[in-house]
């Protein structure tokens, strides 16, 4: 019932407050009809309701809330009355200020009468700070890193009768803060000791830890984990609970057995006076410092110690490219919601043996989550499912630290006669039964016919254009106005010779440009670096047949110089007139030429290199696979034979060793880099074929080969070996034509030209390319926009060893790459191996 104080300030005001007419307004009888309130307690900032009962349809009014005194009115909706009889209007309207205020006249009109409800006071509260209850937010700690996991346990005590305590209602800032994540973790209180409460938005599960002696709730704790995203003072706020305290006593606070259904989730029934209370909790200071970059690996897991991880693999004996269910529990003390970790693609130890799902699935777990995924065995040759190795931070040591699981026994069985799997053969693509791989071959062995012909086929690419000049050469022979010009085309060291005199002629005698200019001579004449010419090296000149004393009188001279450079006080050197000793230099460096043939045919000592890389691989086969010391044992052999094949060694076979070794040891990028370089020399060899695609099929990335035409395929070396033969056959034909001047003749000296030619131009394309192909042979590497770290990542995935691409540019030491896609990226050349062909 409406208080009478009510109802005499309602005759007061009903007419001092009618609404005016507004000019243009229909001039129609007026009714006075009632605002029946629907509430009995009004809250300021709470919106509530009025209805207005009209004996017939109206329209609903224009504008309807500017005339109230301290009131807004929000919404009208008039609506057919229940009974079909006339309609009713619905407003909703809202308080805004506490005390005494005003719900203005409302004017409805139809087509014959204009209805009016009179003015309205309402008395209007505000929430009433509760001596019933307390809140308070009590954070872990007041230190924490970005990202990590902060606990925040909420108490909420309180002795309101509980028939009495309704519409609960808190709305904490941190919810809809965008530097800050909030997660609820799942209750595991038992159930009878479990309420369920309004929190943020959201059902939270509480635990009633202590309930009240006589009718109170008691107390409500639960936690609440933050992640802040940036570093500085975050400030917890002042969090306001909110309920309803009805004035008389309600029904059953959890009238049904589910715990999440009690009053505080009921709204306040029509009619039902109550007043609204609060608490408020203390404001609280948290330092958020950054992680530290020391250290920190670009694939850091997010996750902060103390933190395990347990790995279980089921089967544990399957077939070779079988699925295997892995789980990983992830224990932790931060909630479930918050616990993540990077793809086990990315787990070194897995890649190249196992194909990987890319996704994970989770599930809760009491002591944390379980990521489950799926992976298939690549080859036989698999006897574990690997230790994984997750990266995260210990807050209290301020470092980052790496947790290895324990590896899983596992057995795996060939399948189908075969003893790999192809991943390539997922997502329904046919494999071609001649295309498929079954592992690499053995180590290429030594003849005596492989080392003749790879002597013969690296003289003809390393002395490509002097054996190329040897046919004009041998055609000008016999002409002798073309003597000089044969030398000067045939000989490299003697051109070299004569541009080097020809620099030292034109410095003046005494200075110290003439002596640079005349040891930059000397080192011509002996083959070496001039940065790297010492007095030592002068001794060497009496093998060519220089005198005594000439040899005495270079090696003073340098020793003169050295010491004016490098002795304090020497004072400047004394140099003797030096054009007279070159000039006797030029003359007995003539003999040097034939020394050429003597260094090819007696060739370099690689024995030890080679034999040392044979001795290691054959050591590392006797290993357990894939353990430690096997693949200390591989990557040394691997690292010799690459060795060997930088000496004299055979350099096909060296490299396809060194491709074998890296296989091993399970650094498939350093295999594919090296079969790709063993294919400069052996383009034909099918057993390094099989060796490269079988390795392929371990990359973890795929593209397609560069090389569209087969014809730019071939290595330069093979293309510079060709084009020798066809130049010596032209020569020899055009003297042929000068010797008998026959249309046969003519017709192979043309056709010989024609494929030189066309052997020249295919030269200049392949050399363009040498160098732009090659392979990534680090674990896996983000390709950035730009040649620095400071450049945002091109990919949000990371390239992994063994795969190919095209470099396109260099700069400050990085490479600019292109996949087959056409899409680019920069990454750090040091991570990166080049085919040099």
């Amino acid at each position: 019932m409406r208080p009478l104080f009510l109802m005499v300030l309602l005759a007061c005001f009903g007419r001092a407050q009618e609404p005016v007419l507004e000019e243009g307004a229909k001039d129609l009888p007026i009714q006075q009809v009632e605002l029946k309130l629907r509430d009995a307690s009004w809250f300021v900032d709470s919106p509530a309701s009025a209805l207005v009962v009209l004996p017939e349809p109206v329209e609903e009014p224009g504008d309807y809330g500017t005339n109230g005194d301290g009131v807004v009115v929000i919404s009208i909706d008039v609506g057919a009355a229940e009974n079909g009889k006339g309609s009713v209007a619905v407003v909703t309207w809202l308080p805004q200020r506490e005390g005494l205020v005003t719900i203005p006249a409302l004017s409805f009109e139809s087509e014959t009468t204009r209805y009016q409800s009179p003015p309205m006071p309402v008395l209007v509260s505000v929430p009433q700070k509760s001596s019933e209850m307390e809140l308070t937010l009590t954070p872990g700690k007041k230190q924490v890193m970005v990202g990590e996991p902060l606990r925040v346990d909420v108490r909420w005590s309180c002795q309101v009768p509980t028939k009495r305590l309704r519409a609960m209602s808190s709305y904490p800032a941190f919810f809809n803060d965008p530097t800050v994540e909030a997660v609820v973790p799942r209750s595991t209180v038992p159930e009878e000791e479990q309420i369920g409460l309004p929190f943020g938005g959201r059902r939270v599960i509480g635990h009633l830890s202590e309930k009240d002696q006589g009718e109170g709730l008691g107390v409500v704790e639960f936690p609440i984990y933050l992640r802040m995203s940036e570093a500085g003072t975050y400030t917890l706020p002042v969090v306001r609970l909110e309920c309803a305290r009805l004035k008389k006593e309600g029904g059953a606070f959890a009238p049904y057995a589910a715990y999440f259904n009690n009053g505080l989730f009921e709204a306040i029934s029509e009619g039902e006076a109550y007043e609204r209370v609060f608490v408020e909790s203390e404001p609280t200071e948290i330092e958020v410092r950054p992680l530290p970059q020391e250290g920190r690996l670009e694939l850091f897991s997010g996750l902060f110690a103390p933190c395990s991880f347990e790995v279980s693999a089921k089967p544990t004996e399957t077939e070779v490219g079988q699925l295997l269910e892995v789980d990983i529990l992830v224990r932790s003390e931060a909630p479930h919601g918050f616990l993540d970790l990077p793809e086990l693609t990315k787990q070194r130890a897995l890649r190249s043996w196992f194909k990987v799902d890319s996704e994970y699935g989770r599930a809760w777990h009491p002591e944390g989550t379980v990521f489950r995924t799926r992976v298939r065995p690549l080859t036989t040759r698999v006897e574990a499912f690997p230790a994984l190795e997750f990266e995260i931070f210990d807050p209290q040591k301020g470092a980052y630290q790496i947790v290895t699981t324990d590896a899983v026994p596992l057995r795996v069985l060939p399948r189908d006669g075969r003893d790999y799997f192809d991943a390539k053969t997922l997502g329904g693509e046919t494999p071609s039964l001649s295309a498929q791989p079954t592992g690499i071959w053995q180590n290429a062995e030594i003849n005596k016919m492989d080392e003749i012909l790879n002597k013969l086929g690296n003289f003809m690419a390393d002395y490509f254009w002097l054996l190329l000049a040897a046919g004009p050469l041998l055609f000008a022979a016999a002409l002798p106005w073309a003597r000089e010009r044969r030398r000067w085309a045939m000989d490299p060291d003697y051109r070299k010779r004569q541009l080097a005199y020809r620099a030292f002629l034109k410095e003046a005698e005494g200075t110290a440009e003439k002596w640079t200019s005349f040891r930059a001579f000397l080192a011509t004449i002996l083959g070496v670096e001039p940065g790297a010419w010492t007095s030592g090296d002068a001794r060497r000149l009496a093998k060519l047949g220089l005198a005594k004393e000439d040899v005495e009188l270079v090696m003073r001279s340098q020793e003169s110089k050295d010491a004016a450079e490098f002795s304090h006080g020497a004072g400047a050197a004394r140099l003797p007139e030096l054009g007279p000793v070159a000039k006797r230099i030029v003359k007995v460096a003539g003999k040097v030429m034939p020394l050429v043939l003597v260094l090819f045919f007696s060739g370099v000592a690689f024995g030890s290199d080679w034999d040392r890389a044979s001795r290691l691989f054959d050591q590392a086969m006797e290993e357990q696979p894939a353990s430690d010391e096997a693949v200390s044992l591989f990557t040394q052999s691997a690292l010799s034979f690459e060795a060997a094949a930088r000496s004299d060694a055979p350099r096909g076979q060296a490299w396809l060793n060194a491709g074998n070794a890296w296989f091993q040891s399970g650094e498939i990028g350093r295999a594919i880099a090296a079969y790709r370089q063993a294919e400069v020399y052996r383009p034909f060899d099918q057993t390094l074929q099989e060796n490269l695609t079988a390795t392929r099929a371990l990359a973890v990335d795929r593209v397609e080969d560069h090389q569209s035409s087969p014809w730019l395929q071939w290595p330069m070396r093979w293309v510079a070996a060709l084009l020798i033969p066809v130049s010596l056959g032209f020569w020899a034909a055009c003297l042929g034509v000068v010797r008998f001047r026959s249309r046969g003749w003519w017709v192979t000296a043309g056709v010989l030209l024609a494929i030189g030619l066309g052997l020249g131009v295919l030269g200049l394309i392949v050399k363009g390319q040498d160098g732009r192909l090659g392979v990534v042979v680090v674990p896996e590497v983000f390709g950035r926009k730009g040649p620095s770290f400071r450049y945002q990542l091109a990919f949000n995935e990371a390239l992994h060893d063994g795969l190919e691409v095209e470099v396109v540019a260099r700069r400050d030491g990085w490479i600019q790459i292109e996949l087959s896609d056409e899409r680019q990226a920069w990454i750090p050349e040091s991570q990166f191996q080049l085919i040099l062909r």
